[in-house]
Formats: structure tokens, sequence, C-alpha cells
């Protein structure tokens, strides 16, 4: 997705697998986050800037949008690259984030959505086991979607050296999380920490992991960017967390991964020009 220049809206494109777009599909505003499922995408966003109207959109492939729902709330990740307000399908509804809350819309955009606040800042969120696991302010959080309900799982005076945590992905059985000391730290006491979705509190797992960054579960391994001088994107075991053959060095910063069929999909940045770069990596099985 593109937030587009200045006032104007913004657009979405469809990535092949070799990581080239296709043809834009204009949008209504600007884009905050995006989702998708087997068949459509599923776009959050604003009418501009200095609007707290939030939309949620659809379109199929290389068709036009439609909004089915509307919001009204803050969306910080339009200034601050740590928070994603990406939405999240699963079993017919589309998971949304919105600030400390969550709306499920239904995919048909009726009835009214319903929200469940979570307290706090929702910085990232995934799907996994059946559940909806999302990291609200310091706490990690599981939402059950049968029952519309949330349980803290792991609070903020109980993670782990009283750690920030960034980001979320699933691997096999267990729910991992990178977490830093601190926003704007050098990243030296970074973590990566880890539990069983079955048995979250007894099987609780903390590995010293430095620069840890953006993370994506792929099955049964877990890829984990790191950052020195340089970005690298090593391969853990999914179960263990041990390191998987050599990391991968790539000459920009990591946006995101994102794990396809015989390899991953990498969005870099270049912090000097400006470039961004969609990378198709080939890993081996």
């Amino acid at each position: 997705m593109s937030r587009g220049v200045g006032v104007q809206p913004g657009t979405a494109a469809l990535v092949d697998m070799t990581g080239h777009p296709g043809a834009s599909i204009p949008l209504g505003g600007i884009p905050a986050g995006i989702g998708g499922d087997s068949s459509n995408g599923w776009i959050l966003e604003v009418p501009n800037y200095h609007n707290t109207a939030v939309f949620l959109e659809w379109t199929a492939a290389g068709q036009a949008v439609h909004r089915i729902a509307s919001f009204t709330g803050s969306l910080p990740c339009l200034t601050d690259a740590n928070v994603s307000c990406n939405p999240l399908p699963l079993d017919g509804i589309v998971w949304t984030p919105v600030g400390d809350t969550i709306y499920a819309v239904l995919k048909s955009g009726a009835p009214k959505p319903f929200a469940i606040h979570t307290g706090s800042q929702i910085w990232d969120m995934t799907s996994a086991g059946g559940a909806i696991w999302v990291i609200s302010g310091k706490s990690i959080v599981k939402i059950n979607p049968a029952t519309r309900t949330s349980e803290v799982i792991l609070g903020a005076d109980t993670f782990p050296g009283g750690l920030q945590p960034n980001h979320l992905a699933s691997s096999g059985s267990r729910i991992w999380i990178s977490a830093t000391t601190g926003r704007g730290t050098s990243g030296t006491g970074a973590r990566l920490v880890s539990f069983d979705m079955s048995d979250p509190k007894g099987s609780l797992t903390v590995i010293n992991y430095p620069h840890a960054g953006s993370i994506a579960g792929d099955g049964g391994r877990l890829w984990v960017e790191t950052f020195t001088d340089h970005d690298e994107l090593v391969a853990l075991d999914g179960a263990t967390g041990r390191a998987i053959g050599q990391p991968l060095r790539l000459p920009d910063d990591i946006a995101w991964i994102v794990p396809i069929p015989g390899g991953l999909l990498v969005s870099t940045f270049q912090d000097a020009t400006g470039k961004r770069t969609i990378i198709p990596l080939a890993v081996s099985r």
C-alpha cells in the first residue's frame, strides 16, 4: 500500500510471488494498515491525517474498494512505525486494531461491529491456535473469538525483565515475542520470549537475542531480523529457538517479512534515499 503525497488518497497493489507489484487500486483515503485472506484485501484508512474517522474497506483482486465499516479513534501507526494497524481476517471476521481497541467486523459489514477494549495501545497482533494474540501496552492478551472475551496471559508486571514487547509471531505450537529494554535504546538487551499456546505460563522461555526486531513464523521456523551496522535475517527452530543455517544479509533496513511458498518476501527501506524495495528470497526447507 502507498499513502500518496500530501492530502492525496493512497493506493494498494497486489504483489506476486516474485515481488513485483501489479496495477495500483485507488483508495478512498490514507491507508494505515492492510491484511489479507484467500480472496480479499482488507484496508484500514483515514480521510486525512487530522481526522479521527477510521474506515475499513475491502477489495477483491484488482477490483474497486468498498467501505464496509467505520469507527472513531486514533491511528498512531500513521506517525509511529512501531505500531501495527493491520486488520486480521479470521473465521468470517476482520479483527481491526484502532488505538487500544480491537473491532470485530463481519466481512458482510453487518451488523454493527463489536469492540474489545484492551486497555493500552495495541502494538501488534496475530492469530494462532484458534485465538487472537495481542501486544497491548506491555502485556500479552489472548482473545477468544467464539466467546468474544479477552484474557491477560502475561501482564506488564509479569512480562520477563520488564521488557517492552514489540512484535508477535507463531511457529509450531508456540507464540514468539521480540522485546527490547525500551524504545530508542541500543537493542543490545533485546530478548525473544516464547510460550506454548496450551500452557503459556508453564512453558515460558526467554532467550537473550541482541538487536532482535521484526519476526515472522513459517511453519516450524521463526525468522528474526537483527540489526547492527546492517540487517540480517536468521532462521530459528520454532520449538527450541536454535539457529538454522547461516544468516541472510540484506543491504537495507527490513520493514516487514512475509513467508510465501518456497521462500520469503522482504520489504526493505533505505534511510538515506527513502527507497523501498520488495526482495524475494528463496529458502531451503
